[in-house]
């Protein structure tokens, strides 16, 4: 037997094409599929060597892929937004103890930038509260654990979600940036009322719908 008396011949020579090696039936497949020749394609596919193989249960296997991936991003996305969150913060304290030692009253310029950092801060506050939140309650609803749990298993995984739950504790901090969420106008009882922990169930939802389409079908 011989591959150009096959490429010669395919259609008479089906009883020959189980001995082919996976080589020569790719090399053969691959011509096949240039020349547009769907007969030998066919032939091809149909005897080829069927195996049964044993695995593992894809079902669990899929979660697990995903869950794997999706916690190094929470990871990686927690530990840079604290990161930031603590820079931002050194600077406006720096910036406070600059501003205190000045001889003359601050300016308004010196003023508005002040009150533009005491922003930035919160804002940067309230996003490292509704990303740690929003995984959290992905991990306990979804996975079944706590979020040191799920991302303990990554590389400093559980300290910084230790960390990020340690700066949390700021209750002071979590007032100011609730209050800017929401306009001016509005107060804690209206029913507009926006708070972190709303924000951070949009996040949650969000994981949530990633998960379903990506184990799909499964």
């Amino acid at each position: 037997m011989t591959k150009r008396r096959l490429e010669r011949d395919l259609e008479d020579q089906r009883d020959l094409l189980e001995e082919l090696s996976p080589d020569e039936r790719l090399e053969v497949f691959l011509k096949a599929a240039a020349d547009n020749r769907d007969d030998w394609l066919e032939a091809l596919w149909e005897t080829c060597p069927k195996h049964r193989y044993r695995m593992v249960d894809q079902a669990f296997t899929e979660r697990n892929r995903v869950a794997i991936q999706v916690r190094q991003h929470a990871v990686y996305e927690l530990h840079t937004t604290l990161l930031e969150f603590q820079k931002k913060r050194q600077r406006q304290y720096l910036q406070w103890v600059i501003d205190f030692n000045r001889d003359e009253d601050p300016d308004e310029e010196t003023e508005a930038e002040a009150s533009e950092r005491a922003e930035q801060l919160q804002l940067f506050f309230g996003e490292l509260y509704t990303v740690y939140h929003g995984y959290r309650q992905f991990s306990e609803e979804e996975l079944g654990v706590a979020l040191e749990t799920w991302l303990g298993s990554y590389l400093n995984g559980d300290t910084v979600a230790m960390a990020v739950a340690e700066t949390l504790e700021d209750t002071h901090m979590k007032r100011l940036a609730t209050e800017n969420l929401n306009p001016s106008d509005t107060e804690p009882d209206d029913e507009e009322w926006i708070t972190l922990d709303d924000v951070a169930t949009i996040r949650y939802e969000a994981h949530v719908e990633m998960w379903d389409d990506a184990l799909d079908g499964l």
